[in-house]
């Protein structure tokens, strides 16, 4: 089954039956949250899942990944320098760097993938995959960093401070997505995947 971005470039190919089937249901649950009928799940600014419906349709997921022992990564993206972007340029220069960061974040994963800003500065992606399919997803993004919103004359080069990866093994204990997520923001710290 070959893996796409959204939009649409082949990045690789997806092997086992249960990766398939723990992807149609990451498909079904991105469907669900499309609908305007969840308005709460949605961070106003970026579009992208909020914090809340991260947690919403993440939670099944991981749930499904244990049961069915497969792997799941989570990317844990930091934006390099909002509060300077927020004070030196304007908050409405921020929310164009939150903007370019969801644009560079859409642009650089799967359909499949869940994202979502958790607030501030702070994104993840959900990847159904081997901890190689989230770092090649990680590395996507970090070499796509700076190139969102080139050519428009913004006061800022957009620039990522971290991209942190957290991987669920088969077997691993505490599979809930917050506890994942708090996983994560700890790894993100110690530096950028690559």
């Amino acid at each position: 089954m070959p893996l796409l971005t959204r939009s649409g470039r082949a990045i690789g190919l997806f092997g086992t039956s249960r990766e398939r089937e723990l992807l149609s249901r990451t498909a079904e649950l991105a469907q669900q949250e499309k609908g305007p009928e969840q308005p709460s799940v949605r961070d106003e600014l970026t579009g992208l899942l909020d914090r809340r419906g991260f947690l919403t349709f993440g939670h099944p997921l991981f749930e499904q990944a244990r049961e069915t022992d497969t792997a799941i990564s989570l990317l844990y993206v930091d934006v390099n320098g909002l509060g300077r972007i927020n004070d030196e340029c304007g908050h409405t220069w921020g929310d164009t760097a939150l903007v370019d960061t969801a644009k560079l974040l859409r642009a650089n994963t799967r359909q499949t993938d869940i994202l979502a800003r958790l607030g501030d500065d702070e994104f993840c992606i959900l990847v159904v995959g081997e901890r190689a399919v989230g770092e090649r997803v990680s590395k996507r993004i970090w070499a796509a960093q700076g190139k969102e919103g080139r050519g428009d004359n913004r006061p800022f080069k957009l620039s990522l401070k971290s991209v942190g990866l957290a991987n669920q093994q088969l077997g691993d204990e505490g599979t809930c997505a917050a506890r994942h997520s708090t996983h994560c923001d700890r790894r993100a710290y110690r530096g950028p995947t690559r």
